[in-house]
Order: structure tokens, then C-alpha cells, then sequence
């Protein structure tokens, strides 16, 4: 690949991630009406990391065109090495930053009540920090001392970063591992679901988004492996940034369903009906707190609207006594940016009464 060719993919390919990005910054503040979030700033540092990997690769392949490298693994340029050696960290640290959005949206979703889940949360919280830390100390140690990564000697220059297959793998087995573990959460998460089968068919498309990212990485790490590590630097820069931008991407697109579903909905509204019923029905609210008074004061069906997922919580030893549901109440208030719809009912065992508590946290759109 040529060096125009390479700048040019990279430059789409951060058109692309910024236009997703700033349409889910649209969509959080305008038309949800809410503040940005942990998930939204991390996808934000995520890009910022993407950028200047870019910017340190497009220096390095610069210093390339006039100092060419000998053999595949010498250079007589010191902003070359330079320039990969602070890309590496960009790299292998940005990757990170989407897996820790998608993590705290995690956090958000999952109420405290599900204590199973939150422990795995707690679990996946913890490798994802590891594994980010132990990225960063791999990069720094693999070439001690420091300057060897950029010194002009041959058998130093050897030792650095960018000759070492020993980095490449390690990183790319934590970020990898994390990749799955962070996909198979889902699927624990759908057993505490009420949904109807269209509703679980969309979760799994969108949690399902999360292989396009590891069949990049291992598409990433399977040319490398077929090219004994010896591809050409265009061609790798434009694969280390295909993967960091899909990343940000499939990140970022959970956050867009709204978009998905009032488009829908709209053209729905549309096609059944043949004039306008704008005056008969009065404005909706247009301010937030208007907007979910409104929405409390409508009632609630036993069924879950397909823009939201019901997290329920029942014990598993009393579903076996086949218990009498005796009485039940509902009610709702606001707790943060959810509407918290709380029910107490209590279920008669063998003449005896049990309470029982269940809380479902809807977000509010």
C-alpha cells in the first residue's frame, strides 16, 4: 500500500468514527434530554487516543519515505522510532477505552439487586484495569533500558518494540480475552430479561455488534502471524486503525437505537393515517421534567415497550413451592435518570405469607 493510500484510509476511517461519535453526542443531549454520561467521555478519550495514534504513525511513515528501513528491521531515523514507539501506547491502551464504555454502560443497566451480575461486573471491571495496566508495563519493560527503542545502534534497535513479536502477542491476547469476556456478559444478562422474542432478537443484533470488533483484531493478528511480522508499515497502520475506529463505532451505535425507533415509529404514524392529527392531540412536553410527568402519569400496561428491557430478580427456591401471588402494589418515582418502578407483592406458602420486592429501572427516553 502506498503512503497516500494509507494516510487517505486512515483519514476516512476517523471521519467515520467522529461522524458516529458526535451523532451519539446528539442523541444524548438532544434528544434524550440528558447529560453525557461516564460510557459517552470514555468513547470521547477513546477517539482522542485513535487521533494520536494516527498523528504518530502518519510522522513515522513520513520519516520512511526518506529514510528507508534496511532489511525490515533497522532504521537510521530517530523521529521513525520515536514516532511508533509513543504509537504503541496510543495503540495498546486506546484499544481499552471502548471495552471500558461498553463496561460502564454495564454498570448503569444492571440494578444492584442482580448481585450475581454485578459480581461478574465486578470481575470484568477488574481484568479490563489489568489488562490496560499490564499493556502499558509490557510496552514500557519488554525494551529496558527505554532508549533502546529508539537508539540507531543495530543490536539495540533490535530490541525495541516495534521488532518485538514477544509485545505484539501479549498485547494482543489482553485485548482479545477482553473482547470476549466483555461479549459473553450479554448472555447472562438475557436470563434476567422479560422480553418478547422481537425485543430479544434486537438485543442480540445489537450485543452481537461486538464480533465485527474481534473478527478485526483476529483478522489484525492472523496477517501478522501469515507475514512472519514483517508487513509493511502502511499496511499495518491502516489495520491498527480500522480496529481502534471499529471499536469506537460499535461502541458508540447501542446509543443510537432511539434514532432507529422513532424512525420507525414515524413512518408508521404515516402510513396509517391520511391527514395530519397534529389538532387533536395537544404539543407533548418539551422539557425534561415535563416529559416524565407525563410519562408517570400514563398507565402502565403489563407489557414492556420494545425501546426498554425489564430486569426482574425471583428466587429460585420459592418458584419451586408453586406459591399463591396474595397481593401485589406498584409504584414509581425518579431516581436519578431512571424511573425506578418498584412493586411489593406478597406470595402465601403453605399458609404462609412471604414478601417480596422487585425493582425495574427504566431508562428514560
Amino acid at each position: 500500500m502506498k503512503f497516500s493510500t494509507a494516510i487517505i484510509a486512515q483519514v476516512v476511517l476517523l471521519t467515520l468514527t467522529l461522524s458516529i461519535t458526535l451523532l451519539r453526542c446528539f442523541v444524548r443531549l438532544r434528544l434524550e434530554a440528558r447529560a453525557l454520561t461516564l460510557s459517552d467521555y470514555l468513547v470521547w478519550a477513546g477517539y482522542v487516543f485513535t487521533l494520536a495514534f494516527v498523528i504518530c504513525q502518519g510522522i513515522a511513515l513520513n520519516a520512511a519515505r526518506t529514510h528507508p528501513l534496511v532489511d525490515a528491521t533497522y532504521t537510521d531515523s530517530v523521529v521513525y522510532l520515536k514516532a511508533v514507539y509513543a504509537s504503541c501506547f496510543f495503540f495498546d491502551f486506546g484499544l481499552f477505552l471502548p471495552k471500558a464504555s461498553i463496561t460502564a454502560f454495564y454498570w448503569w443497566l444492571i440494578p444492584n439487586v442482580f448481585r450475581n451480575m454485578r459480581l461478574l461486573l465486578w470481575v470484568t471491571t477488574t481484568y479490563l484495569v489489568l489488562a490496560a495496566v499490564g499493556a502499558v508495563f509490557v510496552d514500557i519493560f519488554i525494551c529496558y533500558p527505554v532508549e533502546y527503542n529508539w537508539s540507531l545502534d543495530y543490536e539495540k534497535q533490535g530490541q525495541s518494540i516495534w521488532n518485538s513479536w514477544t509485545d505484539f502477542w501479549i498485547n494482543w491476547t489482553l485485548n482479545f480475552s477482553a473482547d470476549v469476556l466483555l461479549f459473553l456478559i450479554p448472555f447472562f444478562i438475557m436470563k434476567s430479561l422479560q422480553l418478547r422474542q422481537r425485543q430479544k432478537f434486537g438485543l442480540i443484533g445489537v450485543f452481537s455488534l461486538g464480533l465485527i470488533t474481534m473478527a478485526i483484531s483476529f483478522g489484525r493478528f492472523m496477517i501478522y502471524s501469515v507475514s512472519n511480522y514483517d508487513l509493511g508499515d502502511n499496511d499495518g497502520a491502516v489495520l491498527c486503525t480500522a480496529e481502534m475506529c471499529t471499536s469506537l463505532i460499535v461502541a458508540s451505535l447501542p446509543g443510537l437505537k432511539v434514532l432507529i425507533t422513532r424512525t420507525v415509529a414515524n413512518h408508521h404514524s404515516r402510513s396509517t393515517s391520511g391527514y395530519n392529527k397534529s389538532s387533536e392531540n395537544p404539543s407533548q412536553p418539551t422539557s425534561r421534567i415535563a416529559k416524565m410527568s407525563a410519562r408517570l402519569a400514563r398507565p402502565r400496561t403489563t407489557s414492556v415497550d420494545d425501546s426498554e428491557f425489564e430486569l426482574v430478580t425471583v428466587n429460585p427456591t420459592d418458584k419451586q413451592n408453586n406459591g399463591k401471588l396474595v397481593t401485589s402494589a406498584r409504584s414509581m418515582d425518579f431516581e436519578g435518570d431512571q424511573i425506578v418502578v418498584k412493586q411489593d407483592f406478597t406470595v402465601e406458602l403453605g399458609g404462609n405469607g412471604k414478601n417480596y420486592n422487585n425493582t425495574t429501572s427504566l431508562p428514560f427516553v
